[in-house]
């Protein structure tokens, strides 16, 4: 087999972020999807880790026959603007020779467990069903944990509260379930990072004009370990409030206030 090849995942259609991209350019899903090969493709054939210097927004918009759609890009976290030019983010993740090495090495494993003997295939058999049934008890407990309100620091309904009175302040989307997938990620943020409601907070009222025009962050978003770290890295603040950030302080009530 020969010649460059893309890594491409089986549910990337049903994929939010791409739901999201489909929503913001009034296309379908299917539409998006073939933009996002075609502009990844160009990141694999004309760039060496995915930062494409020179290259603007405006070409890669005429280079899908879309407008926005680098835009739209930007949002979910695929793409990135610098003063160089484009960055196409999680490029070794996703794209070039470092997929298709790891996408080899599960075929060759593959291969492996087909030419073992009957005997040491049940073994294995027998020990990934024993860990495939530890997991499922792991998470049938961690569900109920979650989702126990007797659990202040994962109660649903006081998350939910928490999150909605921070969108209201913000100009946020506000949510009305917490999903199973949103509890993982919102425990997973919490264990890394005891201080999450306070940064996130203050991240939050420190966005810039481009964050705020957009609604950024959504709840998931905000989960997302990626975005979140971006966020209250100061990614999405405006110079002006980075120059003077030292200036500042959040106070016990979560407001943003001037230091005395």
């Amino acid at each position: 087999m020969a010649g460059d090849w893309l890594k491409i995942r089986c549910d990337l259609l049903d994929d939010p972020d791409v739901i999201s991209m489909a929503t913001r350019l009034k296309r379908s899903e299917f539409e998006v999807v073939g933009m996002l090969i075609k502009a990844w493709t160009f990141a694999t054939r004309q760039t060496v880790d995915g930062d494409a210097r020179g290259v603007t927004k405006t070409f890669l918009d005429r280079y899908v026959s879309v407008t926005g759609f680098s835009d739209a890009m930007i949002f979910v976290g695929w793409l990135r603007e610098k003063s160089s030019g484009i960055c196409f983010e999680n490029f070794h993740r996703y794209m070039a020779n470092s997929a298709k090495i790891r996408s080899q090495t599960a075929l060759r494993q593959e291969k492996y467990r087909n030419k073992m003997s009957r005997t040491q295939r049940h073994e294995n058999v027998t020990v990934e069903k024993r860990r495939e049934e530890k997991m499922k008890k792991e998470k049938k407990e961690e569900r109920k944990e979650n989702l126990s309100p007797s659990k202040n620091s994962f109660n649903t309904t006081e998350i939910m509260r928490q999150w909605n009175s921070l969108a209201e302040a913000g100009g946020l989307h506000k949510i009305t379930k917490m999903t199973a997938g949103r509890i993982r990620h919102y425990r997973a943020r919490l264990s890394d990072d005891p201080d999450f409601w306070d940064k996130l907070t203050l991240a939050i009222q420190r966005r810039g004009e481009w964050a705020r025009q957009h609604q950024f962050p959504t709840f998931v978003q905000a989960i997302n370990p990626e975005k979140y770290q971006r966020l209250v890295e100061g990614e999405y603040e405006d110079q002006k409030q980075k120059d003077r950030k030292e200036d500042y302080e959040l106070g016990d009530d979560g407001i943003l206030r001037r230091k005395k």
